[in-house]
């Protein structure tokens, strides 16, 4: 009996379960701990409309394609139109991406050390902080990032195949999940050229038979020419000229800046912050960009003993290669777009890059270091989460709309602040609920935006209305002539005239 206990303690898809639930666990305590914040409201709110409606404020959004609300519309429909439900299909992605981890490894990795190797990869994404944040967000990431990982692995069957049919599969899967991700995110057209380049470089470059120096020198050409284009020539003048520019509160990133995703990747970013979310703080002093520079260096280390190590078998090599050039490719195509003017470098946008990098990150150390050895990276990357200090609350949104749902005889819930709107409603159970202006025109780029059905101006306001104003706005609407009658915590006054 004990001999069958410990064979079943001892096989992997055991261990692989256990990593299921202390990653469902990390997810889960996550879940409620804050209410959505604008993007996530945004995400509810949208998929409580018709199928018609939702569609309209998709288009007129302009910023995602379709792919991910129709499958967060149709979980809903099963599950509930809730705040755990739709951080659920988040995490549900999230953990299945874990779970691929595992699942790479073992196809196309050494037979010998896969169990070890891959569940140490399986774990090292159930625990990262980045991915356990963004398995908790209403949104389209953690599904990019299990796309782009099932994409980094079908694509390598493909092209390791050798028979017609079983290539032709991949190819087609291969096909499917790169148009998927272009039809979830629309930057995600990065990572699939990113694909392609790392495809040649497979195919021409590090081939069956070795290093082609020529293929090497020529790839070297290239992207010399592309940096010499990006610094010389005025493109980003010539975009800017013709109003084509990035996202506004994305601030342009310096090539060095660059490395800060493996910081973020690994010990995660404050994801509900506006602007570029920063990146989580440490209880020991220790300068992000020089950890994040210390563990690029410790991968470039790995990655070049490896290519010159006789250890290794050529298709490992490769192997290792294609993950390692995709995840560099991917950040410095964003890299490219942000230099010419289309800011767009944000951790949760380069998702695709970044579960490519962090499993490449793992196979390269655990392919140096062999066998239960890369159990001290574990345990090392284990310490420096738990040195991680606690995320600062924020506003929670449920206790304003539960506040305001109690409120009897009121005719209008009017928010002075559009964001404070879309944050509120998803939560709330009427649905007169409109938002203040002091100007005529919309608000450019919200989609969820009406003037001419939830927006009000100062001139309508009505005996019966009420404004929810943050507490700073206070004393300007006291000096229009409103009283307050309530307090929604520290941070919300409640106003009427």
């Amino acid at each position: 009996m004990w001999k069958k206990i410990l064979n079943i303690l001892k096989n992997p898809l055991f261990i692989l379960a256990i990593i299921f639930i202390v990653g469902l666990v990390l997810r889960l305590l996550e879940i409620n701990r804050t209410s959505f914040w604008y993007d996530e409201a945004f995400t509810g709110d949208v998929l409580k409309m018709s199928w018609k409606d939702m569609f309209a404020v998709i288009a007129a959004d302009k910023v995602h394609p379709p792919l991910f609300y129709v499958i967060a519309r149709v979980w809903a429909s099963i599950f509930g139109f809730t705040q755990e439900s739709l951080r659920g299909l988040s995490i549900f992605f999230g953990l299945g991406t874990s779970i691929l981890g595992y699942f790479v490894e073992k196809n196309l990795f050494d037979k010998k050390r896969f169990p070890i190797v891959g569940l140490v990869i399986a774990l090292a994404i159930a625990i990262s902080p980045f991915f356990i944040a963004y398995s908790n967000e209403a949104r389209s990431y953690s599904f990019l990032a299990l796309l782009a990982l099932g994409l980094a692995f079908t694509v390598i069957k493909w092209l390791d195949s050798k028979e017609k049919l079983e290539k032709r599969k991949y190819l087609i899967i291969s096909l499917i999940l790169g148009i998927s991700l272009c039809a979830t995110h629309y930057l995600q057209i990065v990572f699939i050229i990113a694909v392609i380049c790392t495809v040649l470089i497979y195919k021409f470059v590090f081939t069956e038979k070795g290093l082609n120096k020529k293929g090497l020198w020529r790839t070297l050409g290239v992207i010399l020419l592309a940096i010499l284009g990006i610094l010389f020539l005025p493109i980003k003048a010539f975009l800017l000229s013709h109003d084509i520019s990035g996202m506004w509160w994305i601030t342009d990133v310096k090539l060095y800046e660059v490395v800060r995703v493996y910081y973020s990747y690994f010990l995660g970013v404050v994801r509900y912050m506006d602007g570029v979310p920063p990146m989580r703080d440490l209880i020991v002093d220790i300068p992000q960009l020089l950890l994040a520079g210390s563990l690029f260096l410790i991968q470039l280390l790995s990655y070049v003993y490896i290519l010159v190590s006789k250890r290794f078998s050529t298709e490992e090599k490769r192997h290792i290669t294609f993950f390692y050039v995709l995840g560099i490719v991917t950040f410095l195509g964003f890299y490219i777009l942000s230099a010419i003017g289309f800011n767009s470098f944000v951790e949760r946008y380069t998702i695709a890059g970044g579960i490519v990098l962090f499993v490449s990150f793992w196979i390269t150390i655990a392919s140096v270091l062999r066998n239960w050895f890369v159990l001290v990276p574990i345990g090392i990357y284990v310490s420096f989460i738990l040195m991680l200090t606690p995320v600062s609350t924020r506003i929670d949104y449920r206790e304003v709309a539960k506040t305001l749902d109690g409120m009897n005889n009121v005719h209008r819930y009017v928010f002075t602040s559009p964001t404070d709107l879309i944050d509120s409603q998803f939560y709330m159970s009427h649905t007169n609920v409109y938002y203040y202006y002091e100007y005529t025109g919309k608000y450019p780029g919200w989609a969820l935006l009406k003037d001419d059905v939830n927006g009000v101006y100062m001139n309508d306001i009505q005996e019966g209305d009420i404004l929810i104003a943050p507490d700073y706005e206070v004393k300007k609407f006291r000096d229009l002539g409103y009283v307050q009658i309530a307090s929604i915590g520290s941070e919300f006054t409640i106003l009427s005239k």
